[in-house]
């Protein structure tokens, strides 16, 4: 986590503070912050989402993963996911990703 006051904490903000775990790779921290603010956790989500795209592996593996997490949030566009993937050089992995896209 990080050490920090009450005070501190008012002063940065919830989404200050969210980003900040998010980008110390605390995603599941931040994702129950925001279930227990009623806050969507979509953004933390993809986010996490594009770290496992980084991540060696199976690619098999990681889209079994990723799509696992997202499932119970149907409104999360796989689009930024693809995006990191393809960046990484992961193609198979971002076309299979593609067939959970809810908007396509």
């Amino acid at each position: 986590g990080i050490g920090i006051t009450y005070k501190q904490v008012e002063a940065l903000t919830l989404p200050v503070l969210l980003d900040r775990l998010v980008y110390r790779h605390l995603h599941l921290l931040v994702v129950r912050i925001c279930d227990y603010m009623d806050v969507p956790p979509d953004q933390v989500l993809v986010h996490w989402a594009c770290r496992k795209v980084q991540a060696d592996g199976d690619e098999n593996t990681i889209r079994d993963m990723i799509v696992e997490k997202l499932a119970p949030y149907p409104t999360i566009s796989f689009a930024e996911i693809d995006e990191a993937a393809v960046k990484n050089g992961k193609h198979k992995l971002a076309i299979m990703l593609l067939d959970f896209e809810p908007r396509a």
